[in-house]
């Protein structure tokens, strides 16, 4: 066997300071780095625009000459006859005889209903080709809802069932057969007479949340402006943002102390709100985003927790401590 070496305290003492001072200068060279990537980016901008505005007044400069030209253009047709002008006997008008031109009445709607009430009117339509080709291309909205809603309510949250509906004008039947979310045939019927419902499906709509520091009501954001502009383009350096849920809220928590607050609907739309986040994190490849789990159980990770956010928002513990909105909906 080989024989151990003893190094001495101040052999230890030394090859500390050398590591340490490896660590500063390897620091040191990646925050200059940084410095000069980002230095390099605002002048690529710079030029980028100049390069615009020099686009801009050649085009301003090339549309006045042609306005310029077009002043100066001889007019088209034929010029003028010289002389005396010819007279010509004025002819006797004919009495024309009265086309109707009244255009067929609008006998097909599209309307918006929530929950079975109609809350908005989409368009009226002549025909039943004109009224599918715009029910058509409503269907594909749904391609752009990221975090879509599926509850509302002040006093209480309630299922979201938001509906297209296509209904026609006959006064012949009061009622149609149509297949529920189910797959069962049933009555459909108005409550307006003379209208029944021939087509309809299910539509999603994009979610707000109330984010600490904007208006709840008239300022609240969607997912992806969350994501964007608290996680994906808010990190600075090499710091570490730790996210987890507690009850209907996000917490974003820096290694600076920095908090950023998230308050969803209720418990379940926080933890679809979580889910989503790290799911897009990892897309992104966010080696810094930190996915804590849960802090709803009482434990001393909770009461921390809680004594962090009462001291940043200034509300009461009884405040904190609601597992959805609606308190905040009525206050």
């Amino acid at each position: 066997m080989g024989e151990i070496i003893e190094i001495s305290e101040k052999e230890k003492e030394r090859r500390r300071k050398i590591s340490e001072y490896r660590k500063r200068v390897i620091k040191e060279k990646r925050e200059k780095g940084l410095k000069e990537y980002f230095k390099k980016k605002k002048k690529e901008k710079a030029l980028a625009e100049k390069k615009k505005q020099r686009e801009k007044e050649k085009e301003k400069k090339r549309k006045e000459r042609e306005a310029e030209k077009k002043k100066h253009k001889r007019p088209v047709g034929r010029p003028k006859k010289r002389g005396p002008k010819k007279k010509y006997k004025r002819k006797k008008k004919t009495e024309k005889k009265k086309v109707s031109r009244s255009l067929p009445p609008f006998i097909y709607k599209i309307i918006s209903c929530k929950n079975g009430k109609q809350n908005k009117l989409i368009g009226k339509y002549r025909n039943i080709e004109d009224a599918y080709e715009t029910f058509n291309k409503l269907k594909d909205n749904d391609k752009n809802i990221i975090f879509p809603i599926f509850s509302y309510g002040n006093n209480q949250l309630k299922n979201s069932i938001d509906e297209y509906v296509l209904i026609e004008k006959n006064d012949d039947k009061d009622s149609s057969m149509l297949r529920n979310e189910y797959g069962v045939v049933v009555e459909h019927k108005t409550n307006k007479d003379g209208w029944i419902i021939i087509d309809k499906f299910r539509y999603l709509k994009e979610e707000t949340f109330w984010v600490w520091g904007y208006d709840k009501k008239s300022d609240r954001k969607t997912f992806m402006w969350i994501f964007e502009n608290l996680l994906l383009n808010a990190f600075h350096g090499y710091e570490n943002k730790m996210i987890c849920t507690y009850k209907n809220k996000i917490v974003i928590k820096s290694d600076n102390g920095d908090i950023e607050l998230i308050f969803c609907k209720s418990h379940e739309d926080a933890i679809r709100f979580y889910n989503l986040l790290e799911k897009y994190s990892k897309k992104n490849k966010l080696k810094h985003a930190i996915f804590i789990g849960d802090f709803s159980k009482v434990s001393s990770k909770r009461r921390k927790l809680e004594n962090e956010l009462i001291e940043y928002t200034g509300l009461s513990k009884r405040k904190i401590q609601m597992k959805n909105t609606s308190f905040f909906l009525n206050n």
